[in-house]
């Protein structure tokens, strides 16, 4: 208590004192004068006067004591809620601060839940994220012991993504559901658009723990944190894009030489600490300028966007697909034996050879590809070198004829 208050509480404390004391004279005095009249016994004397005392002294109590000593706790309640909601504040305020200095999806997902958590104890919640290129929402993270599908969406499914407003409900049972909700769920729960540059970044679902939970007190603080990982996940797709465009062909969707280039460097690296090898493919579509000439670039274009296509689907995981240069591709296949690449490089000419290529309503001539295989250490030392084996053993194969691998180790 401050000083003040305690001083209010002493004033209040001495005029109770006093206020009760006039009355308890006055009262007897009356009853005195009414029992001279009434020539009522000593006894009922003095019971008249005890029962005057408390009648008068009853309401001057309230009004002294008790109303302001309810306003006071009742000032006291509101204040420590005032404080609660403040900190609550400061926290989300840090929490965005985090957010915002987010390097990729994972951290944000580890933040996220860590600050779900914190802020809202008894709320269980899940993150989904908008894929642009499918519009579906799929699951980034999710705390609190949620138990719900993780598997993808679409935003047709979500009532909250569809009207582009919060959904709440706070009686499953009587309450329209969205169908990405498990329809025996019985707790509160709600669905907050994640907004952010004027697009749909994905939803917050929150779930109670609790019964009886209110979802409009958990909205405004849930609304804060949608806004904040709203922000975060269009910072951080706007990274990707931009990361996404310095490493990445813009017409294959295959890596870039520049990172091809920096795989490479650090495979090499790698595998002289584990003493490991690494095996590079130099794949070179086999007249393809006549090819060109011929029906255009357009349906050049084509052709390289399906051999890019059959790269990506028969190399490894850990593989590392790049477009070299023009009509050129080349695959980093770390731990991969030279036996593994060789293999490797024949499944992908085989492959080609059986495209189907059709472009502007006409079927293309049947492609053919040449390989030149190398590996680290059995055919170079570094990064330049190995590239430079692997295209010697790409000459080597178009000079043997073409739509064939070629590997200097087993021609040595």
């Amino acid at each position: 208590m401050t000083d003040n208050a305690t001083e209010n509480a002493a004033h209040r404390s001495r005029a109770l004192t006093a206020t009760i004391a006039t009355v308890g004279v006055s009262a007897f005095v009356a009853v005195y004068l009414f029992a001279s009249v009434a020539n009522l016994s000593p006894v009922g004397v003095a019971a008249a006067s005890a029962l005057m005392l408390v009648v008068i002294s009853s309401p001057i109590l309230y009004l002294v004591w008790y109303r302001p000593l309810r306003e006071q706790t009742c000032q006291a309640e509101d204040c420590e809620e005032v404080v609660g909601q403040m900190t609550r504040m400061v926290s989300v305020t840090e929490f965005s601060d985090q957010l915002q200095t987010c390097e990729s999806r994972d951290e944000l997902a580890k933040v996220v839940s860590a600050g779900g958590s914190l802020l809202l104890p008894t709320w269980s919640g899940a993150i989904y994220v908008l894929d642009a290129d499918t519009e579906m929402m799929e699951p980034l993270t999710m705390w609190g012991g949620l138990m719900i599908d993780d598997a993808e969406y679409s935003m047709t499914s979500c009532w909250a993504l569809r009207s582009g407003k919060n959904h709440l409900v706070s009686d499953p049972q009587e309450q329209i559901l969205c169908s990405h909700v498990d329809p025996e769920v019985k707790a509160a729960h709600m669905c907050i658009p994640l907004s952010a540059k004027g697009k749909t970044q994905g939803i917050l679902y929150l779930e109670s723990s609790v019964e009886d939970a209110d979802v409009r007190t958990v909205e405004f603080l849930g609304q804060k944190l949608a806004e904040s990982i709203g922000l975060a996940v269009a910072n951080l797709s706007v990274k990707e894009e931009l990361l996404h465009e310095s490493v990445r062909d813009p017409l294959t969707g295959l890596m870039n030489r520049r990172f091809m280039e920096e795989s490479l460097f650090r495979e090499l690296h790698r595998a002289e600490r584990n003493d490991t090898t690494v095996g590079v493919l130099m794949l070179d579509l086999d007249h393809f300028k006549a090819f060109n000439d011929e029906f255009g670039h357009d349906a050049g274009d084509t052709v390289l966007k399906h051999l890019a296509t059959v790269l990506g689907s028969h190399i490894r995981k850990e593989d590392v697909a790049c477009r070299y240069g023009g009509e050129e591709f080349l695959v980093i296949m770390p731990d991969a034996s030279h036996e593994e690449a060789c293999t490797r490089a024949e499944s992908i000419r085989m492959k080609v050879a059986e495209l189907s290529v059709v472009h502007s309503g006409k079927r293309l001539p049947q492609l053919t590809v040449s390989i030149g295989v190398a590996t680290y250490p059995d055919d170079a030392n570094g990064s330049s070198e190995l590239v430079q084996a692997a295209d010697l053993a790409l000459y080597k194969a178009k000079e043997e004829g073409r739509d064939r691998v070629y590997s200097l180790l087993r021609s040595g």
